[in-house]
């Protein structure tokens, strides 16, 4: 009987272990392939166009879409099973990215190419981030929340600092069509370590009621909110101005 709780527990304990190895690992893979490619493909665009108009639109275009995208992405995140569009996501980049190499062997890449490819990437990436941040408590037990939190942060982190250095080098050391070949592998197999992430580890029955969409009427609610709370207002002021 001692024998069976004591197994029951290394059961828990690595099938925990291996949701933060697995969601460490696919989380690297998308957020820092997104940022070393978004750096990378600025710098392709000021070499063949020479110039800087050009290079600073494709790194707007990364910016906008994820601005544009964020208040229906956090929608989806609310309602739609996370899993599930986590993985999407992910084979959604690795699908775009194959696709764009595909296209690139026949004919040459260029600059409309480069920006719905770029404004795509971020918009799934987008929902795939914040579907991972809605979901990260489910994927370990209470007190390892704050080392998942952590976990979490060194990534994006990393990703953002390293992003700009790594695409740099990959720029002056790769052709351009075999990294965007790479990066297209790289999500699938970050979609493909997630299917073995169990997005229910923690999850309680309160988590697992699901509502009807309706985008419309959640975005709607979510204006009136901020529209209420002067302090937010007053903030985003500030940093407009």
């Amino acid at each position: 009987m001692l024998y069976s709780l004591l197994s029951f527990k290394n059961i828990i304990k690595n099938k925990e272990i291996s949701n933060i190895m697995l969601f460490s690992v696919a989380s690297s893979i998308s957020l820092l392939g997104t940022a070393i490619y978004n750096f990378a493909i600025g710098l392709y665009v000021l070499r063949i166009t020479g110039s800087g108009l050009s290079f600073a639109v494709t790194l707007s275009v990364s910016v906008l879409s994820t601005i544009l995208v964020n208040p229906f992405a956090g929608v989806l995140a609310d309602r739609l099973d996370k899993k599930l569009l986590a993985i999407i996501t992910d084979m959604l980049n690795g699908i775009l990215f194959i696709g764009l190499y595909v296209v690139t062997c026949r004919s040459t890449l260029n600059l409309s190419m480069i920006y719905v490819s770029t404004f795509l990437l971020n918009v799934f990436t987008t929902v795939y981030g914040i579907s991972i941040e809605a979901v990260k408590a489910n994927l370990v037990s209470d007190e390892k929340l704050i080392s998942m939190n952590s976990i979490i942060k060194v990534i994006e982190s990393t990703a953002a600092i390293l992003g700009p250095s790594i695409g740099g080098i990959v720029f002056v050391s790769l052709d351009v069509k075999f990294f965007i070949f790479i990066n297209g592998l790289s999500f699938a197999l970050s979609a493909v370590l997630q299917l073995f992430i169990d997005f229910s580890f923690n999850c309680k029955e309160s988590n697992k009621v699901k509502a009807e969409i309706n985008f419309i009427a959640d975005i709607v609610e979510g204006i009136t909110f901020l529209k209420t709370e002067k302090k937010i207002i007053n903030m985003f002021k500030i940093l407009l101005y």
